[in-house]
């Protein structure tokens, strides 16, 4: 192939180690790059240099990077983990090893996707996802199927890995037990639908919501992807449906003590979202009669959490779920080039705008 595997030699400390694939010495890209915190502004188009590649590394070809509302939180300086700056955004992407540490398990050629967590030393475990090549911890590579789109598999990582986590190691979801996920449409509420049913019984009941229902495109995409009903937002539309063993939430400060409600006994509802007030906090009100009478709790989760050996388990799972499933993320992509215009898309300061269906994915040109 055109990346065939040559061995080179490189010196590392008083270590020689050999790299797989393209080259060992540092090389520029393209990229976004900011040096400053604040508005899209900040966000510049242009080349920078790559660091030389570790043993533990690859090299990869992005075919795509997910665009997440949590780049607007860094790009603003508001995150709970500030990268140092300049930085190039970009917390998830996919595409193909061209270059291997002697110690990375991956093939070169190999189609990869990533996303970092702090286990992994956050954002120093990749330099960044909005570019044409990105050096990346190997042990972040998820294995996809090859017969996903690599744009699409792009974004796999954040959603999957986070539904994975709420379903399974939060909510420790049994077979037979009945799901809702509250906000059905968005990439982590279709991802938890999908693996809600893969992973689920045969007669188990999902119920997926979206804003206009199931009659709506959003609604359409959350019955492909495995719901038994799609219902709109509304408490008494949910209800009908209920009640349910485990709720995923994706918007706790409107829902919650609507949740509480729906529940079954010994219920649990993962909190996997709740937009911010303007002061940054999310406070919302909740009858606690209703959570003790059913012996239900209140959960959440923090992909950053995610150790390297649950990541490694669910990734083995996620792999099951696409394998021989023409099921693939819907993305709309965008270049490179307009980072500014996709972050501004996904801002939750500019909720309301949003006209697009499915996860943006920035494709280099």
């Amino acid at each position: 192939s055109m990346h065939r595997a040559l061995r080179i030699a490189r010196h590392r400390g008083p270590h020689a180690a050999a790299t797989r694939g393209l080259a060992s010495a540092a090389q520029a890209t393209e990229a976004v790059i900011m040096r400053s915190t604040g508005g899209v502004e900040v966000l510049e188009y242009g080349t920078k240099t790559l660091p030389a590649l570790g043993e533990d590394e690859l090299l990869v070809e992005l075919a795509g990077a997910g665009v997440n509302p949590v780049d607007t939180y860094i790009r603003k300086g508001v995150y709970a983990h500030q990268p140092t700056l300049p930085f190039t955004p970009g917390l998830e992407g996919a595409g193909q090893v061209v270059a291997a540490g002697a110690r990375a398990p991956q093939a070169v050629g190999e189609a990869v996707a990533f996303t970092v967590t702090s286990s992994d030393g956050g954002f120093a475990a990749m330099t960044g996802s909005y570019a044409r090549h990105c050096v990346v911890k190997a042990a972040l590579a998820l294995r996809l199927p090859a017969t996903l789109d690599p744009v699409a598999a792009a974004a796999v990582p954040i959603a999957y890995l986070t539904a994975h986590r709420a379903l399974f190691h939060v909510a420790e979801t049994g077979e037979g037990d009945r799901v809702l996920i509250r906000g059905g449409s968005g990439a982590v509420g279709l991802a938890a639908v999908h693996l809600a049913r893969h992973f689920g019984s045969p007669g188990r009941v999902v119920v997926g919501t979206a804003s206009a229902g199931a009659a709506s495109a959003a609604g359409e995409q959350v019955m492909r992807f495995g719901a038994t009903a799609c219902t709109t937002h509304d408490h008494e539309a949910v209800a009908e449906h209920g009640p349910f063993d485990v709720i995923i939430e994706h918007m706790a400060r409107f829902n919650l003590d609507s949740d509480t409600r729906l529940l079954a006994p010994r219920g649990r509802i993962v909190v996997v979202g709740s937009p911010p007030q303007a002061d940054g906090r999310s406070l919302t009100e909740v009858d606690v009669r209703q959570l003790m009478t059913r012996e239900a709790s209140i959960r959440s989760v923090f992909l950053w959490a995610q150790t390297a050996e649950e990541r490694a388990a669910a990734a083995r799972d996620i792999y099951a779920a696409f394998e021989g499933s023409d099921l693939a993320p819907p993305v709309h992509k965008m270049p490179l080039r307009e980072a500014a215009a996709a972050q501004d898309m996904v801002d939750p300061a500019n909720a309301g705008q949003k006209a697009h269906v499915g996860k943006i994915v920035l494709v280099p040109e």
